[in-house]
């Protein structure tokens, strides 16, 4: 019997298009050392792997040095350890992550003026990217084959009760949060039973969450 050829997750291509090998679409620079048992891989291109590491690296690092992640463990063992050796030999691209810092207003979720404080804007063309790959992994790995390519995939930052209340119904009909046995990577997902559409919810050191959205188009007639 003919060996079924490998699909790449991130691109949809066969092995026929480049090497092959097994990827983490949960970035593993997410954890300093030690990566948790259960984490998953799945297929992808070796040229897809590279093309993608360094928005993998920008998304650790703008996770790292935000403030709603600061008290995670993980994070400051990112900041004593990774990171820090980043800013030592590559003290450049480290500040390249940090070229859109700078200083702003805040105000209350009334609109009560609260000062300055830093601010630092995500280059969110890159954290989309990431996102994206995630959840085309999570599709692979609970639905057993690749994400089709027709599927449109757009994300958002959850930032409040408000933005989970425009999104309840998707949300009510999740799955309980999973993992891979810690709390850096957790996710929430629905698959339609048409399979034509997929949300999901993924969390990142208990404090960032995104939403994901998943929508097959229809074919032109």
């Amino acid at each position: 019997m003919a060996r079924l050829p490998r699909v790449c997750v991130f691109c949809g291509k066969d092995d026929a298009f480049g090497r092959m090998t097994k990827e983490h679409f949960v970035p593993k620079c997410l954890w300093d050392k030690e990566l948790p048992k259960e984490i998953v891989t799945v297929p992808a291109h070796e040229e897809c792997n590279r093309k993608y590491s360094g928005d993998n690296e920008y998304f650790r690092d703008v996770l790292a040095i935000s403030d709603a992640c600061s008290h995670h463990p993980e994070v400051r063992r990112l900041l004593r350890g990774t990171i820090r050796r980043k800013l030592r030999r590559r003290r450049g691209a480290f500040l390249k992550t940090l070229a859109d810092a700078g200083v702003g207003p805040v105000f209350s979720e009334f609109g009560i003026y609260l000062g300055h404080a830093p601010q630092f804007d995500w280059n969110w063309s890159r954290i989309e990217t990431v996102l994206k790959n995630v959840m085309k992994g999570l599709f692979f790995t609970l639905m057993k084959h690749p994400l089709p390519q027709e599927m449109t995939l757009t994300v958002g930052n959850v930032r409040n009760d408000g933005d989970l209340l425009q999104i309840r119904q998707a949300v009510n009909a999740m799955c309980p949060w999973m993992g891979f046995g810690d709390d850096v990577f957790g996710c929430r997902v629905v698959f339609h039973s048409t399979g034509k559409y997929m949300h999901c919810l993924m969390r990142f050191y208990r404090s960032e969450l995104f939403y994901g959205q998943g929508v097959l188009a229809e074919p032109v007639r």
